[in-house]
C-alpha cells in the first residue's frame, strides 16, 4: 500500500487559532477533528481503527478515538448490561412466584414470542381501526386502538 497525498483526502485550510499547547494529564495532545459524511459512523470508525493498528508510533504516543462515536459505544455498553441484569431480575421474580427453574425459564423463552404475536395482531387489527397504527410516510405515527366486535 503507497502513500497517499493528504490533500486527496481531506481539505486543509491554515487558518489563525489560539496559540496554546493542549494537553490532557499532563500529556501533550493533538487532536484531528472530521464528520462523516454519506457513510456511517460505525463504518468510519472500523475504517480508522483499521489503519491505525497498522501504524507503528514512537514511545510515549497513542491514539485514542472519541466524540460522538465514544458516547455511542458507552451507551450502547451501558443499554446491554442493563438488558441482562433486568432479564435476570424477570427470571428471579419468576423463580420466586413459580419455585421451578423449568417453568420459569419456560416463559423466559416465550416472551419475545408473545411480543412478535402482539405486533402481528396490532397488524391485522390496522385494516379495521380507523386511526392509523403505522404509517409509511416520512413521519412515523403511532396510535393505539381499541376496536369492539
Amino acid at each position: 500500500m503507497g502513500r497517499i497525498p493528504l490533500s486527496r483526502l481531506a481539505t486543509i485550510e491554515d487558518s489563525d487559532g489560539p496559540n496554546q499547547v493542549s494537553r490532557d494529564d499532563g500529556r501533550r495532545r493533538i487532536v484531528l477533528s472530521a464528520n462523516a459524511q454519506g457513510r456511517p459512523l460505525s463504518e468510519v470508525v472500523a475504517d480508522i481503527r483499521s489503519v491505525v493498528q497498522e501504524v507503528r508510533l514512537p514511545e510515549g504516543y497513542f491514539i485514542t478515538l472519541g466524540g460522538q462515536f465514544q458516547a455511542q459505544e458507552e451507551a450502547s455498553r451501558l443499554v446491554g448490561l442493563l438488558s441482562i441484569v433486568s432479564l435476570t431480575l424477570m427470571f428471579v421474580v419468576l423463580y420466586t412466584r413459580y419455585k421451578s427453574v423449568a417453568l420459569s425459564a419456560l416463559i423466559m423463552v416465550n416472551i419475545p414470542l408473545a411480543l412478535v404475536g402482539a405486533v402481528l395482531g396490532c397488524g391485522c387489527l390496522a385494516s379495521r381501526c380507523p386511526w392509523p397504527l403505522w404509517s409509511a410516510s416520512s413521519r412515523s405515527r403511532v396510535f393505539l386502538c381499541a376496536t369492539a366486535s
